[in-house]
């Protein structure tokens, strides 16, 4: 009896629906669960839940039967949640066959409408179908039922089994650096003045000066005489210590190279959750945080440089996180909202530089740290800072990547246009940080990585490495005491000099080295130092 019960409930219950949109939820989740915070998750499931209830209430009106409206959000719910899988599929087909125009044409807009007009001709054949039926199989639901949860209880498993896969070496790990951590004593620190502020703003992707003329044609030598007149110390042979930003942050703000951390994790080197542990538990914010210092941070359109748990936390108010917009551009949202992406991101750019300035009116010592995702791709910014037409899907590809889009001269003329835009917002930035400053302050401007118009993400030997390390690495001291800075100082020793200098904490310069990693195998070093000019 009970057997026949449980039987009739599979039959009768309507559980598919649902089920398939928690899977979705669920799937995105496992894909980006070291990126999603708790808060972009909850945004996901009420988009998620929205849809649902949406969707089965309109079915519901238009058939009046609610196992067919069922059937039909179920039908929905495949494309619209995975539909740039579909169109990556769709897109590994042109790449397979060679046919560039076509990879890139599944990226512009008109590509991705014709995407979406084939999703609604499956929804519009299913409905067809479904209407012609006159009743539903109880047999039907069953099979959907069962289905739904064989699908969910699988991806499950398969989730578990992934978070689990590292589970040693994620154990190992936070081990190894809560010891780092904990060898952090404030008392050995020393003023020699009253600390200072100290603004650490990143500007991903800003590459050389030298660099900017050979490739991009742009002469860069009248910003950089603008922050000399400023007091700036310009390091112009710097070279960044890695290629990507996770690997570049996670070095410079713990003032050491990765090769241990590499050793510590053992033979996987595609795992990556070292470098954003270290990145969120990182050296300078603990040893700032222990002497006293405010911890300030602005949004970042990457989530693992999204300190929201920092003393002070600022974000234009009207552009959601980076997980939810993430997940936006993952489902059939983004063929209508592709404009809404490149609008925040746009806004969240212009939002930080303006807002910097006010940053350091907090009393008593701040650190105040900016990922700011300019120069680096999607090219946003016209050079008189407006914003471009949301031409293709919004997406933050650099290098190699890139080009499956887009050409090289989008690259060339979108990255110079953001250059030349930033030159003149950060001119008038720094202008303002001194006329409302109340304390001395240390600004470091700092290209984490060069430019990817001649980088290859997979292949060392199709790189100019000069493009990708030369980076604008920009110091300012309140005090203009430049001696232990040189033209080659590159991000590792940032801190090093500041910590030495301004707090009495003893850290030695290390020799500057620099390291190529491809980018699915973060921690697989191959040094350069004898490739570079």
């Amino acid at each position: 009896m009970k057997e026949i019960i449980n039987r009739e409930i599979f039959k009768r219950w309507l559980f598919f629906p649902v089920l398939f949109v928690i899977n979705s939820i669920l799937n995105f989740y496992f894909t980006y669960r070291l990126e999603t915070t708790h808060r972009g998750l909850l945004a996901i499931s009420l988009i998620s839940g929205a849809f649902l209830l949406i969707s089965w209430i309109l079915f519901y009106l238009m058939f009046n039967d609610l196992k067919k409206s069922a059937i039909m959000v179920f039908a929905a719910s495949l494309p619209f949640f995975d539909f740039q899988n579909i169109v990556h599929q769709l897109r590994k087909i042109a790449h397979s066959t060679s046919n560039i125009t076509l990879l890139r044409f599944w990226h512009s807009n008109a590509g991705q409408l014709i995407c979406f007009g084939l999703m609604i001709l499956f929804v519009i054949v299913v409905f067809l179908l479904v209407k012609k039926i006159e009743k539903i199989n109880p047999l039907t639901i069953l099979f959907l039922n069962v289905f739904s949860i064989i699908f969910l209880c699988t991806l499950i498993i398969r989730g578990n089994i992934n978070i689990n896969h590292n589970k040693n070496e994620k154990e190992n790990f936070i081990n190894y650096w809560q010891n780092e951590i904990k060898n952090i004593d404030p008392s050995n620190t020393h003023a020699r003045n009253n600390h200072p502020d100290i603004y650490y703003i990143i500007l991903d992707g800003f590459t050389r000066s030298d660099v900017l003329l050979n490739l991009y044609d742009l002469d860069n030598s009248g910003f950089i005489n603008e922050l000399q007149k400023r007091g700036f110390f310009i390091a112009s042979e710097s070279y960044s210590n890695y290629t990507q930003t996770r690997s570049s942050l996670a070095s410079s703000l713990n003032l050491r190279y990765l090769n241990e951390a590499a050793d510590v994790i053992g033979e996987d080197k595609s795992y990556y959750f070292p470098a954003y542990y270290m990145i969120d538990n990182s050296i300078v914010e603990n040893s700032l945080g222990a002497i006293g210092y405010d911890l300030v941070s602005f949004r970042s359109s990457m989530s693992y440089l999204d300190f929201k748990d920092w003393d002070y936390y600022f974000k234009p108010k009207s552009v959601p996180d980076s997980s939810t917009q993430t997940f936006i551009s993952t489902t059939a949202m983004s063929v209508f909202l592709n404009p809404l992406l490149y609008r925040w991101n746009y806004e969240a750019v212009k939002f930080t530089i303006e807002s910097l300035p006010s940053a350091g009116s907090i009393d008593g010592p701040q650190f105040i740290f900016a990922h700011i995702l300019c120069p680096h791709p999607p090219f946003l910014f016209d050079r008189d800072g407006s914003l471009k037409k949301a031409d293709r899907l919004y997406t933050t590809q650099d290098a190699n990547y890139f080009f499956s889009s887009g050409t090289m001269d989008e690259y060339k003329n979108g990255y110079k246009d953001q250059i030349i835009f930033l030159q003149k917002s950060l001119i008038k930035m720094i202008d303002q940080i001194n006329s409302t400053s109340t304390e001395p302050y240390i600004l470091i401007m700092q290209g984490d990585h060069g430019s990817g118009m001649q980088l290859d993400q997979e292949d060392l030997s199709n790189t100019n490495i000069n493009e990708r390390f030369g980076i604008l690495n920009a110091i300012y001291f309140f005090d203009r005491d430049y001696e232990e800075l040189y033209e080659q100082i590159s991000p590792v020793n940032t801190f090093r000099v500041i910590f030495t200098q301004y707090f009495g904490i003893d850290k030695p310069l290390l020799a500057d080295r620099h390291y190529y990693s491809r980018y699915w195998h973060l921690f697989d070093f191959s040094p350069v130092d004898d490739l570079l000019d």
